[in-house]
């Protein structure tokens, strides 16, 4: 599997590098990042400065015809073009950009009925199992106790909450019977790289369900994952329920 990184200067896609990088199974055919051009063949950043790496980087207008699939960790406002990219070169693509508009999201949601996306705003496989808790225990607990979210992130992170926090919000709601809502408290702080707590608050007592990610790693191994899942598939939205319990279409 040859793997397209885009955003690959990104603090994510040096994590989706390395994964790559690191399994049998996949190798890169290059990197995509707005974030450089071409001098006398050199690639100079924004900074001015040369960019050195052991994979080739180009930007989305002078990229080769190679790769496999896309794995994207950017920013929103890079979608619309992305995804002209991958339609027009026929290219599955996991998508990690949270924060996306109305706009942004419909076209995701067009793309996909003409390519294989595979979409989630947190690709830990923990974060997602914490979701399935939630559901599961949501109806027992939900007549007698309040819900809440607890967001933490690092400084630099633009979207708040995240789409994780959303994730959990949607999960606590669909999970209801009576239309319960969960309040999210978002903190961006420090060098956090996730850290999300369900808080079930009832009479004389509280339960907590937390996950703490420790390093950026388990989203980049995630998201390499699901690029293994996606090759193969026909056109679909896919999601981390898909991979997680099998299922071959969307």
């Amino acid at each position: 599997m040859e793997v397209i990184i885009h955003g690959c200067l990104g603090k994510m896609g040096t994590a989706v590098a390395e994964s790559v990088m690191g399994s049998p199974n996949a190798s890169i055919a290059f990197g995509i990042d707005k974030g450089v051009s071409r001098r006398d063949d050199t690639l100079m950043g924004n900074d001015h400065k040369e960019v050195i790496s052991n994979f080739p980087i180009f930007s989305l207008l002078d990229s080769p015809e190679k790769g496999d699939v896309i794995i994207d960790f950017s920013s929103p406002g890079a979608m619309i073009d992305l995804l002209k990219f991958a339609e027009e070169r026929r290219l599955p693509m996991v998508l990690a950009t949270t924060g996306l508009s109305l706009e942004e999201q419909d076209a995701v949601n067009r793309a996909a009925l003409e390519i294989p996306i595979f979409q989630s705003p947190n690709f830990s496989i923990g974060i997602n199992l914490l979701a399935s808790v939630v559901e599961l225990v949501m109806p027992v607990l939900e007549q007698e106790f309040d819900v809440g979210i607890i967001d933490k992130h690092h400084r630099e992170k633009r979207d708040s909450p995240s789409g994780t926090a959303i994730l959990l919000g949607k999960t606590v709601e669909n999970a209801s019977r009576h239309g319960k809502k969960a309040e999210i408290v978002s903190l961006r702080i420090g060098t956090i790289p996730g850290e999300h707590t369900v808080v079930f608050a009832g009479p004389g007592e509280v339960i907590e369900l937390k996950h703490t990610a420790q390093s950026r790693q388990i989203f980049a191994q995630g998201a390499v994952k699901a690029a293994e899942y996606l090759l193969g598939k026909p056109p679909g939205l896919y999601t981390m329920a898909h991979m997680l319990k099998g299922l071959e279409n969307a």
